[in-house]
């Protein structure tokens, strides 16, 4: 994809300001390291090729192939190790309320599951293999970053479009296990106030969901 107008593009007021939000592009090269530091954020990381291994805080080590994606909830810091020269696509959204307009997060939090916690750290996150549409998604996302498309409009979209097709491909069991870490209470105190403010109206409905009393909040 080849920008006609980059200076208009630019110039508009949808031009994505914030690098924080939204989709980027990690190049890493092999036994490169990359310290993370978005812990206000849920991550989805993408791998487009090459083998990276993910650290989570805690200990727990995940290794990343070609077309393998993971789930790093808001809270969490983890490192990425590059095992060979390696492409990441990374989708950051400070939010997670809807995967499409009938499974919500919490109905996602209800779904009974059989899956064993495979890591003790403090969010059990796994690794999944994208299947051909959502490769092709991310294809796209991966052709909008290289030509400097940056439009909040487009990066919007996409998230969206993430969703319905992680809601589209994988059992409602699965999802419930690729967002797990969405559920889990033990985040730290920040993550925890960005995690619930926008969906409470006073502190004491705050605290209420954080876990803690009132005085002590």
């Amino acid at each position: 994809m080849k920008l006609i107008n980059p200076k208009d593009h630019l110039d508009c007021d949808c031009y994505r300001l914030n690098p924080n939000i939204g989709f980027r592009m990690i190049d890493l090269a092999e036994k490169e390291t990359l310290e993370d530091d978005e812990r206000c954020c849920n991550q989805l990381i993408y791998l487009q090729h090459g083998k990276t291994e993910v650290l989570e805080r805690g200990g727990c080590q995940h290794l990343l192939e070609a077309q393998d994606f993971i789930f790093i909830p808001l809270g969490q810091t983890f490192s990425l190790r590059a095992v060979a020269d390696s492409r990441l696509i990374v989708m950051t959204t400070l939010h997670i309320s809807t995967l499409c307009l009938k499974l919500s997060a919490a109905k996602l939090e209800k779904i009974e599951t059989t899956e064993t916690d495979t890591c003790k750290a403090p969010f059990n996150t796994r690794v999944f293999h994208a299947n051909d549409s959502l490769i092709r998604c991310w294809d796209s996302i991966e052709d909008y970053l290289e030509a400097g498309f940056s439009c909040k409009e487009i990066h919007h979209l996409k998230e969206r479009e993430i969703f319905l097709l992680l809601r589209a491909s994988l059992p409602e069991e699965e999802l419930r296990t690729l967002f797990r870490p969405l559920f889990d209470k033990s985040t730290d105190f920040m993550a925890s106030v960005h995690k619930y403010a926008d969906n409470v109206k006073t502190a004491q409905q705050l605290a209420d969901e954080i876990g803690m009393e009132r005085a002590y909040f």
